[in-house]
């Protein structure tokens, strides 16, 4: 995408080594695209997820996040529907003004199973799933627009100029 540089943060730990695999295979610099473990889950005993880092690095690191918000130009939020709901605010404070900011990660799997034998039912539910983030995400981004491919959704959206979170 052009990016002089990039920080890439999660929760799990096989995240964080697929993704640190991911830049290796694709011939990038990893000093700049720098990867974290944050969370909870930063503590647990996953091989090869080894920060290096112990409890004062690791707040060190969470104010370093914090103190990111509103910093960037790109966001891109790769997780399921339930948490892209639940953090929206905090997935767009760290966008700048007008930053670009994608949202995927909702399944087909996340479409009630009442009606699934009925086609046209999954795709008015997996719609209705979209609609729910869009309405959502709303209150922060203009410009939103949606797409789906092999049962996953992709919102794209500007952050609101005027936004203060």
């Amino acid at each position: 995408m052009g990016a002089a540089s990039s920080i890439g943060i999660d929760i799990d730990p096989q995240a964080v080594i697929s993704a640190r695999q991911n830049i290796a295979l694709n011939d990038m610099d990893s000093s700049k695209m720098l990867v974290y473990l944050v969370g909870s889950e930063a503590d647990s005993s996953c091989p090869g997820a080894e920060t290096n880092m112990g409890p004062e690095e690791r707040t060190l690191l969470n104010l370093e996040l914090k103190s990111a918000k509103g910093k960037f130009d790109i966001i891109i939020a790769n997780i399921l529907l339930n948490p892209l709901s639940e953090l929206a605010k905090d997935i767009v404070s760290y966008g700048k003004p007008g930053a670009n900011i994608g949202l995927s990660g909702i399944l087909s799997e996340q479409v009630p199973p009442l009606n699934r034998c009925y086609e046209y039912l999954i795709l008015y539910y997996g719609f209705m799933q979209v609609q729910q983030i869009k309405e959502i995400y709303s209150q922060y981004l203009d410009d939103i627009s949606a797409s789906e491919m092999e049962g996953w959704a992709c919102l794209h959206g500007i952050r609101k100029e005027n936004l203060t979170l």
